[in-house]
């Protein structure tokens, strides 16, 4: 899980249950919601104003496997980093 790198918590230190359980703060929120949203934001920050390869990124987040990080980007932004990073940049250049 992502949150590993961040939290320096083992993937299986926080299980299915647990997650469900997690309270929800004045958001609305919780806790791995408001985790996942902040690795969102420090990966679109590093792919539109980086120039680190999807690896480097998925490792600087935390994230052990970089294929997990590609599914879990894809999963939340509906494209994959590398279509995000083109996207932006065509964006920059228009």
């Amino acid at each position: 899980m992502a949150t590993g790198g961040l939290l320096r918590a083992s993937s299986g230190s926080i299980d299915g249950t647990t997650q469900q359980q997690l309270p929800t703060g004045e958001s609305g929120h919780s806790a791995q919601h408001l985790i996942h949203e902040r690795l969102l934001l420090e990966a679109r920050r590093l792919l539109a104003y980086s120039d680190l390869d999807v690896t480097t990124i998925s490792y600087s987040l935390g994230f052990k496997d970089p294929a997990y990080f590609s599914r879990f980007f894809t999963r939340r932004e509906a494209m994959s980093p590398s279509a995000f990073r083109r996207r932006h940049s065509f964006d920059a250049a228009a």
